[in-house]
């Protein structure tokens, strides 16, 4: 295995330190990989140049999020389905399920008994699995729920050995498939379409008695169960860590959760360590892989057709000309100056942005107030035991060793 599969963080600064901030990875086999943390150079090839991009899809999801997912349609066909599911995940549609999230992180840190503990990536697992369900289905019976999360929970497994076990992952991907099959029947019969995705989903014109409407409506729901299936967990570890690790900031969070009245999304300080984290933990290190399908140059780089691009979003965050002693946790320079849609981007850019972006930093932001405000929580932090190991994909490992214990009941 090389360094871009076991410390990609790593690997990617010194390509940097080495090529500069447009670099390429040439692997065997696959085109030329162009790697793009310049801020200039984003905003020309994946802003001004986007109708000379296409998506590649993720090789290694594509076995389970189907061909019909979101991230491998171009044209048409995907700005159609971005425009069916984007009223649900902002603004109005949002807000409805705020009191659900913090009900969720409540329900899920209650479960720690007292005088035990439990490790804060299961928890925060279980946490995202709830949210991403009420999301894409709206409220089950829970035997419905259960099925639909063991289902997930063993294909999403059985994914990463499928090359090594590929009847595991056949049997757990036709488990997941039955399904989501069965919520699809449930819901053309009784879904209003205005709170879930596969009601709307359902209901839209374009898709709605289609010959494939089935497997694009299957396709998508799939795709956003695993969009955030680890990515927000992780974000979550990190916030927990980063606020329990400097005193100063835990006690800055917790006096602007408890003395304001304001909605959530609406604290400033909140935000900027929300971004904060976001920016140094690099969960995501680079944005979706796009194909160039002309040529074009940006910057005096050459990007020709066939080549691989992709935002670099570590190379970015670790600008120290955009954010000084990058490799410093510092929440206030997010209060200090504002940032462009090239400068901070954690869930990418353009019209390849993360869908749930918002959603996402309602549930980072939730679980982290329910943490921080419950007086009988203690977060416990075994500096002995710091990182899982890294598995093959988009998302780089949380931290390990971090425990919620319970000291008391109220």
């Amino acid at each position: 295995m090389s360094l871009w599969d076991t410390d990609p963080l790593r690997a990617i600064e010194q390509a940097i330190a080495h090529d500069g901030h447009v670099f390429t990875v040439h692997r065997p086999g696959k085109p030329p990989r162009v790697h793009v943390s310049s801020p200039l150079c984003l905003r020309e090839v994946f802003l001004e140049h986007d109708g000379e991009l296409r998506a590649c899809g993720s090789r290694l999801l594509a076995p389970l999020v189907g061909e019909q997912s979101l991230g491998s349609l171009n044209g048409l066909r995907h700005k159609n389905v971005r425009r069916t599911l984007a009223p649900s995940l902002r603004g109005a549609a949002l807000r409805r399920h705020r009191d659900d999230i913090s009900a969720i992180a409540g329900e899920e840190i209650r479960r720690v008994a007292p005088g035990t503990a439990l490790a804060l990536s299961a928890i925060a697992s279980a946490i995202t699995t709830r949210v991403l369900l009420l999301y894409c289905f709206g409220a089950l019976p829970d035997d419905r729920a259960a099925e639909l999360s063991a289902a997930f929970d063993d294909a999403f497994g059985a994914l990463h050995v499928k090359s090594t076990d590929p009847h595991r992952f056949g049997v757990a991907r036709r488990r997941l498939d039955a399904a989501v099959a069965a919520e699809i029947g449930h819901a053309a019969h009784s879904v209003d379409g205005e709170d879930c995705a596969l009601g709307r989903l359902l209901n839209a014109k374009d898709i709605a008695g289609s010959e494939s409407c089935h497997r694009v409506v299957r396709d998508q729901l799939v795709t956003l169960l695993v969009a955030g299936r680890e990515s927000t967990p992780n974000v979550i570890v990190h916030a927990v860590h980063q606020a329990y690790r400097t005193p100063a900031v835990r006690r800055a969070l917790t006096d602007e959760l408890t003395g304001s009245a304001a909605d959530i999304e609406s604290l400033r300080y909140l935000d900027a360590f929300h971004n904060e984290v976001l920016r140094v933990a690099s969960v995501v290190p680079t944005g979706i892989t796009r194909r160039c399908v002309g040529n074009f140059v940006s910057q005096g780089h050459e990007f020709l057709s066939g080549v691989e691009v992709v935002p670099g979003i570590h190379g970015v965050h670790r600008r120290a000309d955009l954010y000084p002693n990058p490799e410093r946790f510092d929440p206030d320079r997010f209060l200090r100056r504002k940032f462009s849609a090239t400068e901070f981007l954690p869930y990418g850019l353009g019209a390849r942005r993360c869908l749930g972006a918002a959603l996402a930093t309602l549930e980072i932001k939730s679980v982290l107030a329910a943490i921080l405000t419950d007086p009988t929580v203690e977060v416990r932090i075994n500096r002995h035991d710091r990182t899982a190991p890294q598995q093959p994909g988009p998302v780089v490992a949380a931290p390990g060793g971090i425990e919620l214990a319970r000291t008391s009941q109220r």
